[in-house]
């Protein structure tokens, strides 16, 4: 059944598994909060790859979902790392890559769901109005305050 997964849904599932697997080797001091964080982000980010690879509608805000899920997984990890919690650095580089595998894959189906790549629509982008019509939205205060 996993052969016939999206590469999306197995690499995110691999990560769960791996930190699931270095976690309890923490330091005593990082493991049951630092550890449970690391945890918790990557169960919940396996769940939203199963969760965006079925949806319908609902799988673009899925995706979204999923790229801050990654992105915050990926700084709890470097903080685990900062504080030396990994066995080695290349431990932590084996997941890193995971991680950051996840992210490129992540990218890949927001692009081809037609997403902006700065995050926007491209049709809803805004565009900031010149500077003469902010002048007269917001007047200077006489001293210079909002200079």
């Amino acid at each position: 059944m996993r052969a016939n997964l999206p590469e999306i849904i197995k690499t995110c599932e691999r990560l769960h598994e791996e930190l699931e697997r270095a976690v309890p080797d923490f330091p005593a001091k990082y493991k049951h909060y630092l550890g449970l964080d690391i945890r918790h982000a990557a169960q919940q980010t396996a769940l939203l790859a199963q969760e965006a690879m079925m949806a319908g509608e609902e799988r673009l805000a899925l995706l979204l979902q999923l790229r801050k899920g990654n992105d915050r997984l990926k700084l709890l990890m470097q903080a685990a790392r900062r504080m030396q919690c990994f066995k080695s650095s290349g431990q932590y580089e084996v997941l890193a890559e995971l991680a950051y595998s996840a992210g490129r894959q992540t990218w890949g189906l927001l692009k081809a769901s037609g997403k902006h790549p700065s995050g926007q629509n491209a049709a809803a982008t805004h565009h900031r109005p010149p500077a003469a019509s902010r002048d007269t939205e917001y007047p200077r205060h006489p001293t210079g305050v909002n200079a």
